[in-house]
């Protein structure tokens, strides 16, 4: 918004009842507030998915797929196919 527009609006706005006034006033700082808000929840929720993906790499919850031995190999394939490129 620049200067023109932002006279405009205050202008417009001093012109408007006391009580349409403060709805904006009182809209506005809802907005404000939502957006907050919106930017706390982010960095909460990015914080405990970090905090999960932490504790998962560093436990040994899943070690058991590093030590499992192979069930199949490439023999127990009753076909072998080869990609070609064209």
């Amino acid at each position: 918004m620049n200067n023109i527009e932002k006279q405009r609006f205050f202008e417009e706005f001093m012109h408007l009842p006391n009580n349409i006034q403060q709805e904006v006033i009182d809209f506005t700082h809802f907005i404000i507030k939502k957006q907050n808000n919106n930017f706390e929840l982010y960095d909460e929720n990015q914080s405990l998915i970090n905090d999960i993906q932490f504790n998962i790499e560093n436990s040994q919850i899943y070690e058991f797929l590093k030590e499992e031995e192979d069930l199949y190999s490439l023999a127990d394939a009753k076909e072998i196919y080869k990609h070609e490129k064209r």
